[in-house]
């Protein structure tokens, strides 16, 4: 698991992009030269796909870490509340952290597990704690963490209550994000029946019934590409736009 990140990704998965898209321009080169026999153009080409082709790759590294990070986030609490009642009970840090750990969430458990192989090796809770922070750039985890950090220096009779003081707080926060998804979960629904059903619907008919009063420029295959492809993969791209938007702990 690495620190080392750039622009939201770490430095491995930056250049595997760029490797894998100088590997795409190359491909496309080879093929558009034996198609076309025209380098100037391949090679602008070619280097269109090797950008293109990188950046698609980075997209996809850096939204996979956002969705790793929100996961980590939201079974946080999950693991908090446990933990305050274990500190509670006397039991010690280490060993309640890594117990509340077991059933809050597997990507919070393998950071978990992570963090205290670390501890295990010498390093202090402290700083393993503010590296774990680190790892999942995200405020509700790194006050999360700090608190942690400052309830194990000070080892006050009160901690447990305190550490789910801020498991409630960011459980009231994820109740707070399915609310707005739920109001606009509506409007996506509307517009998506719109899209789906309605919009093809009334295409099919102006095609249908346009044609006998008027001259369409509509072929039969465009017609058909049309049904049959261009709105179905609006339909695809509205649905993940949706599935984008749904926040984590609702879709795990």
């Amino acid at each position: 698991m690495k620190l080392n990140l750039l622009n939201g990704i770490s430095i491995e998965q930056k250049s595997f992009s760029v490797k894998a898209g100088i590997l795409c321009g190359i491909v496309f080169l080879l093929i558009h030269s034996l198609l076309i026999e025209n380098l100037i153009e391949g090679t602008a080409l070619s280097f269109l796909a090797f950008v293109i082709s990188t950046m698609l790759i980075s997209i996809y590294f850096k939204r996979k870490e956002k969705k790793r990070i929100e996961a980590v986030e939201a079974q946080l609490p999950f693991a908090l509340l446990p933990l305050g009642s274990e500190l509670n009970a006397g039991i010690e840090f280490e060993k309640g952290l890594r117990n509340a750990s077991k059933n809050s969430g597997k990507e919070l458990e393998k950071e978990i597990e992570f963090m205290m192989n670390e501890i295990n090796n010498g390093k202090p809770i402290q700083k393993a704690l503010l590296e774990f922070a680190k790892r999942n750039n995200s405020m509700q985890i790194k006050k999360a963490m700090s608190m942690l950090s400052g309830i194990y220096m000070q080892g006050n009779r009160n901690s447990g209550a305190q550490v789910k003081k801020i498991a409630k707080e960011m459980l009231l926060k994820q109740k707070n994000k399915s609310k707005e998804f739920s109001q606009k979960i509506v409007l996506y629904s509307l517009v998506f029946i719109s899209v789906s059903a309605i919009i093809p619907a009334f295409f099919q008919a102006f095609i249908t019934v346009g044609s006998l009063f008027m001259e369409i420029d509509f072929t039969p295959i465009q017609v058909l590409a049309i049904t049959a492809i261009i709105f179905p993969l609006i339909d695809l791209v509205f649905l993940f736009i949706i599935k984008e938007s749904t926040p984590v702990h609702l879709s795990e």
